[in-house]
């Protein structure tokens, strides 16, 4: 159970302070929310629901998502790589398609051929699987929750967390 709290603390400090920003801002799209929603199960596996509305303030072909899935950690004076993979993509009612780019897996959500102008609604589904960072104390488990490379402002962020299981009744006494 130590791992799923460690996990959400880890989540939470993550949060935008730590998105890599792009060089030139959007000024043509704003992203009016972001919700991010994840069921944390066994085995370090996130199950992840991202609800974006976005206002294209010009035409526009649609949304880039980057999921940063390489990180380093510098614990007890040792160097820890550690990486996610991303599976389970799904984008419902949305053209998209998803590659990886370096150390990201973009998430292409719209249409090259087509253009969106004003508000949209995106939802985001996918899984992360947070794989074995050898550090033998607990493990770790980092993630950039809002994402990564945003150009444009955003106006509001919410995330939750939740449990696939319910936490033994010991270990809730701590919260």
């Amino acid at each position: 159970m130590k791992r799923y709290i460690l996990s959400l603390l880890t989540a939470i400090l993550a949060l935008s302070a730590y998105a890599k920003e792009a060089d030139e801002p959007d000024d043509k799209c704003v992203i009016k929310s972001f919700v991010y929603v994840a069921t944390i199960g066994e085995n370090n596996v996130w199950s992840v629901t991202e609800k974006i509305k976005a206002d294209f303030l010009a035409p526009r072909h649609g949304i880039y998502q980057y999921i940063e899935t390489r990180y380093n950690d510098l614990l007890d004076g040792e160097l820890y790589k550690y990486s996610i993979d991303v599976t389970d993509i799904t984008v419902p009612t949305f053209k998209y398609k998803t590659e990886m780019e370096n150390d990201f897996q973009v998430i292409r959500i719209g249409d090259e051929n087509g253009e969106v102008m004003g508000e949209m609604e995106y939802t985001i589904n996918y899984k992360l699987h947070f794989n074995d960072d050898r550090y033998a104390k607990s493990d770790i488990l980092y993630a950039t929750i809002l994402g990564a490379q945003w150009r444009n402002e955003i106006k509001d962020f919410q995330f939750a967390f939740g449990f696939e299981k319910k936490l033994p009744a010991a270990f809730e006494k701590n919260f």
